[in-house]
């Protein structure tokens, strides 16, 4: 049921029909109906009663109300829904809405207030700007009320109590940073139908402008792929997905596992990064944009598997030869003076204005972005059309047509350096803006945000440069991310910039700004909450270690050190290791330099190395870093306690069991005087001691401190957090170790259901937990459950990860061995078979797969089959 007013808003209501029936749902508009042997009101709640879905769209007119009666048809209709209790779709006219003056209704204007008012109490609405904005909106509603319908929840209160989110990798998702410009957009038309053509055809397409612009943006070659993404949407039922090939990719995917809701927000990064990728390389009917493409190898790992058919778009500087080019020419002048009037808001008055608008445009060169920066100026500076144009024709620089407009189709060398450079004198008006332009001029090219700006300022409080960033905003200098305090300097700004601050002159000002970057990031390194945070800035962090890495070596060793983390976090720890090695590199030989960041070093050096096999440089990175902190810091410091349990676990490693039991003990000593007995590390201490009773076979003592470390994760992290459900399980092991198999499962149930909550239906935390419940059964023989759990332990890896990913290969494994065990030999040999076919020979797991499957081969040789030969060696 759509319900509504009717004359004011008629294109409205028809783009809400659309909507409904491009999601397959069948719209009840009065403009439909029958001629009816009943009144108006008995009509409209009857359609209401025949309803399953109710949307309401509510413009600035209240309705018609009956002779007789106290409120508006529309009113009633939206009471008749709420007594049925049907799901209800709200959706509210934006104050920015353009209107005319036929659409507003003055007398009923309180009502209508009021009205709008209880909608948003009962109701989360929506507001929409026009009516293609609407039409989006309603469509996205809807997909999400067809979602919820196919997973069993239900949108509205009255008929189900909330349930928790759907959890899966098969979720919807249409991720553009960006809004469309929509009717604003100039001369484009053809080039939007063009890509369609192509990508309809089967080819892949690259929008490459033909002036070969180094860093031009805004309204060019995203712009006009934002504006096809939102366009043809509905064209893609598995969804759109945006990527900046310029920016990390990786960080990227993470970001849209979670904002898509294909993983919980509790996953570890790399099962979000690995889910996104299986979704990424293996679905069909969908689009994936890749935008501002230099090098085509940055998004080779990322390209579709042969069997599925993505559209994919891909925008660029550069020619790509796997790739249809659509070529982008620059305005005309009819055009581009259409695109500056728009911009600026206005129209010249008479002809000497009108001659100086169209001095302006020629002189801009049909360049879309140099119009939008003229046209926001005009707008949001009263300055006029002539004294602009004299404005702009005193800042000329030479310098810049021949690097920037090279192959001009105009043939005319328009000065973009003085379009930009003009605004320099509106910089007085908020003196921030020169500091947070000079910041963004040094920085990564994607946002950066709010909190990290302050920090490199050394601005307290954000309130501070409120106002130079709405003004940056204004003239188009900066460009802010929707629904986020996130800044960007568009790249033609920063190049312009570069040329104009150098920082060899600010030698002093680039090591201060570095200095306050680094302390941002080092307090956020360790905190797993902070890793979105910290990888959503990490270009920032790159780019100022080139910056300064000429001014001052030591301090660039530092943020190069800062940068081995993420990798860490997500398990790439030969990248993390080269990062730590070319940061201890920098520092050079002489060991009385910036100890700190040495001891800091070698730490992580050992922790790397530990997880990479490489035991004995671990000890001895351990070793040093231990006695530099004893040195620096003292034995009573927690990063002191730190380097004791590093090394104990590459003791550890090396099966020096007695030195490793004694260095974590003296840490959980340190941090149990420092922190306490209920704190996160004290936890991570016991841990590592009961690792060492394990290790030496006193499994008695490690349960009884891997249960403490149970009660304090308990306790400060609370009963659904995933470092708990990892305690469950540390005791489940032990318990298993003890032959208690009853407490084993006990626990990791516990920890199932945990992960269940957590997680959702299925997750890698979930897929492990289901793992150790099938080796616990195995150990007991029980081949129904130890089978069904390894069955669907591997179902949810092969959803999650794929046939490749090493989890999925060792439960296939696990899973092959109950099978033979059980006497279903030829199920088992077939599944391990299959893996093996399937598996590159170049895989890194191929020959340990290999060795397995030979293994069961001689193990249960089936009758009427040859011996294998044994691997010669």
């Amino acid at each position: 049921m759509i319900s509504s007013t009717v004359r004011d808003i008629p294109e409205h209501r028809e783009v809400v029909r659309d909507a409904c029936l491009s999601q397959r749902i069948m719209p009840s508009m009065m403009e439909y109906w029958p001629a009816l042997d009943e009144d108006g009101i008995s009509a409209s709640l009857q359609k209401v009663d025949e309803a399953t879905i109710y949307i309401g769209v509510f413009g600035h007119r209240y309705g018609y109300v009956p002779k007789g009666k106290d409120c508006s048809i529309t009113e009633m209709e939206y009471d008749r829904a709420v007594q049925r209790g049907i799901p209800r779709l709200l959706f509210l006219m934006d104050a920015d809405h353009p209107l005319k003056i036929s659409q507003i209704e003055i007398k009923a204007a309180d009502r209508l207030q009021q009205l709008k008012e209880r909608l948003m109490q009962e109701r989360t609405v929506v507001f929409f700007k026009s009516a293609q904005d609407l039409k989006v909106k309603v469509v996205h509603s809807l997909s999400h009320y067809i979602l919820s319908k196919i997973s069993g929840s239900t949108p509205h209160a009255e008929a189900a109590p909330l349930r928790s989110p759907v959890f899966d990798p098969r979720n919807y998702v249409f991720f553009v940073p960006f809004r469309p410009k929509g009717q604003q957009v100039v001369g484009r038309d053809a080039a939007i139908k063009a890509v369609r053509a192509q990508l309809v055809s089967g080819h892949r397409t690259a929008i490459g402008q033909t002036a070969s612009f180094q860093g031009l943006g805004g309204l060019g070659k995203t712009q006009l792929a934002v504006e096809y993404a939102h366009l043809y949407r509905d064209e893609y039922p598995n969804g759109v997905i945006w990527l900046s090939a310029d920016q990390d990719i990786e960080a990227q995917l993470i970001k849209i596992a979670e904002k898509s809701m294909w993983l919980a927000a509790e996953s570890t990064p790399q099962d979000k990064l690995a889910v996104a990728r299986q979704r990424l390389r293996t679905y069909s009917h969908c689009l994936i944009v890749f935008d501002d493409l230099q090098k085509p190898g940055v998004i080779r790992d990322y390209l579709p598997e042969p069997e599925a058919e993505p559209h994919i778009l891909v925008t660029s500087r550069f020619d790509q030869p796997d790739f249809v080019p659509v070529p982008l020419e620059l305005l005309d002048l009819d055009l581009s003076l259409q695109l500056l009037t728009q911009e600026a808001g206005q129209s010249p008055a008479n002809e000497e204005e009108l001659k100086a608008a169209k001095e302006i445009s020629e002189k801009l060169g049909g360049l879309p972005l140099a119009l939008e920066l003229a046209g926001a100026y005009l707008r949001h500076r009263p300055l006029g059309w002539i004294r602009y144009r004299d404005l702009l024709n005193q800042n000329l620089k030479a310098a810049l047509p021949g690097k920037l407009l090279r192959g001009s189709f105009t043939r005319h060398e328009a000065d973009l350096y003085s379009t930009l450079k003009l605004n320099e004198d509106a910089l007085t008006e908020e003196p921030l803006l020169r500091e947070i332009l000079d910041v963004l001029t040094w920085s990564g090219p994607s946002a950066m945000g709010e909190s990290l700006l302050c920090a490199v300022l050394d601005v307290k409080e954000p309130s501070k440069i409120a106002g130079a960033l709405s003004l940056g905003v204004a003239l188009r200098l900066l460009r802010k991310t929707p629904g986020a305090e996130n800044y960007a300097l568009h790249r033609l700004v920063c190049e312009v910039r570069r040329e104009d601050t150098p920082l060899a002159p600010r030698k002093e000002w680039t090591i201060r700004a570095c200095e306050s970057l680094a302390n941002w990031f080092q307090t956020r390194k360790r905190d797993f909450s902070d890793l979105p945070r910290f990888e959503a800035e990490f270009e920032h962090l790159h780019a100022w270690h080139q910056n300064v890495q000429s001014l001052a070596p030591e301090l660039a060793a530092r943020l190069i050190w800062l940068q081995a983390y993420p990798p860490f976090h997500r398990g790439h720890y030969q990248d993390s290791l080269a990062r730590l090695q070319t940061s201890r590199a920098l520092l050079g030989p002489n060991e009385d330099h910036d100890l700190q960041l040495r001891a800091n070093i070698l730490t992580d050096l050992c922790t790397i190395n530990v997880q990479l096999g490489q035991y004995g440089e671990a000890k001895k990175c351990g070793r040093e870093a231990l006695d530099l902190r004893m040195k620096l810091l003292g034995e009573h410091n927690s990063e002191t306690a730190m380097s004791f349990h590093n090394l104990a676990a590459a003791l550890k490693a090396l099966e020096e069991n007695e030195e490793s039991l004694k260095h974590q003990e003296k840490a959980l000593a340190i941090w149990r005087e420092i922190h306490g007995e209920d704190h996160i590390n004290t936890a991570l201490a016991l841990d590592g001691v009961s690792a060492s009773y394990r290790a030496a076979g006193k499994n008695k003592e490690a349960l009884e401190i891997a249960e403490r470390a149970l009660a304090i994760r308990e306790k400060v992290l609370g009963h659904l957090h995933p470092d708990t459900a990892i305690s469950f399980s540390n005791v489940g092991n032990v318990s298993a170790a003890l032959g208690d198999h009853a407490r084993a499962l006990q626990c990791e149930e516990k920890a199932l259901a945990i992960a269940s909550e957590l997680f959702g239906i299925r997750s890698p935390i979930k897929a492990r937990v289901l793992n150790n419940l099938a080796v616990v059964h195995h150990g007991l023989r029980d081949w129904r459950k130890a089978a069904e759990f390894a069955l669907q332990a591997l179902t949810m890896r092969r959803e999650l990860f794929g046939e490749q990913h090493p989890d999925t290969l060792t439960i296939a494994v696990e899973l092959t061995a109950i099978w033979c065990e059980s006497g279903r030999v030829r199920q088992g040999f077939q599944l391990i078979d299959d893996f093996l076919k399937k598996l590159p020979k170049d895989n890194p797991r191929y020959e340990w797969l290999k060795d397995q499957n030979q293994s069961f081969h001689r193990r249960f040789l089936l009758p009427g089959f040859r011996q294998p030969p044994a691997r010669r060696r």
